[in-house]
């Protein structure tokens, strides 16, 4: 994604914000998170700061399985995720009401609009692809009060 997102002008930075905050990054009006809150070892902290990195009329794009199974893969291993986003709903209708709730929500972001899709994942033993149901969504922050 960065090459093909080089290769049409945009400026790519390459920084995990869970662990790093590099100064003088800025703000930005759109903030995307595709696919890496059910792997990111600190999902929750990783939401936080790239939050803090939208613009105040800002809108962030999340996409995601759901319901979410979240593990983190390395060295050969999958374990489970330092912190915990959402909750553990067993369908995609709860989940995703779940996921608005209490991490957007709480977040004072308001859901603008959503849609349905398919994520496809690389396969294993089992599977050569995988594919789990998914939510893309814009949301904004909430006007303050007054």
């Amino acid at each position: 994604m960065e090459r093909r997102l080089l290769g049409r002008g945009f400026t790519c930075l390459r920084v995990d914000l869970a662990e790093d905050q590099p100064p003088g990054l800025g703000r930005f009006r759109v903030v995307a998170l595709l696919n890496v809150l059910d792997r990111a070892p600190r999902p929750a902290t990783l939401l936080e700061r790239a939050l803090e990195h939208l613009e105040r009329d800002g809108q962030l794009l999340l996409s995601t399985p759901l319901p979410m199974r979240p593990h983190v893969q390395g060295a050969g291993t999958t374990r489970e995720p330092d912190e915990w986003i959402a909750g553990r709903a067993e369908t995609f209708d709860e989940a995703l009401a779940e996921l608005v709730a209490r991490e957007l929500g709480t977040r004072s972001l308001v859901l603008e609009r959503w849609a349905r899709s398919i994520y496809r994942s690389q396969g294993d033993a089992a599977a050569s692809v995988y594919e789990l149901p998914a939510a893309i969504l814009v949301a904004r922050r909430a006007a303050p009060p007054g």
